[in-house]
C-alpha cells in the first residue's frame, strides 16, 4: 500500500471502518474482519467499495496493542479475495 493510499484511509475512512471499535476498546485485541462483518455488508460498505476494492484488498487480520489503556500501535495484514481469508492457525499465531 502506498503512502497516499494509507493517508486516504486516515483522511476519509478511519472513523467509518468496521473495525474502528478496536481502537477505543482500551485493551489489546486480535481480530479477523470476516468474524465481524458479513460478505454483503462488507461489499456494500463505502470503505470496501472506495478504498479496499481498488487495491484488491478483501480480508484483514489486525491487532491493536495497548498498555495501561494507552494505544501503543496497531498492525493490520491484508489479503485479496483470491488469496483467501486468514486461517484459524494464522489467527492463533498472534495470540
Amino acid at each position: 500500500m502506498s503512502e497516499e493510499e494509507l493517508a486516504d484511509y486516515y483522511k476519509n475512512y478511519q472513523y467509518s471502518d468496521y473495525v474502528a471499535w478496536s481502537f477505543s476498546n482500551h485493551s489489546s485485541t486480535i481480530y479477523r474482519d470476516s468474524d465481524m462483518i458479513g460478505r454483503s455488508l462488507r461489499e456494500n460498505s463505502d470503505i470496501y467499495k472506495q478504498w479496499m476494492k481498488p487495491m484488491d484488498i478483501y480480508y484483514s487480520l489486525g491487532c491493536t496493542i495497548f498498555s495501561s489503556k494507552q494505544l501503543l500501535g496497531s498492525i493490520t495484514l491484508f489479503r485479496s479475495e483470491q488469496e483467501g481469508d486468514f486461517t484459524d492457525s494464522e489467527l492463533a499465531c498472534w495470540k
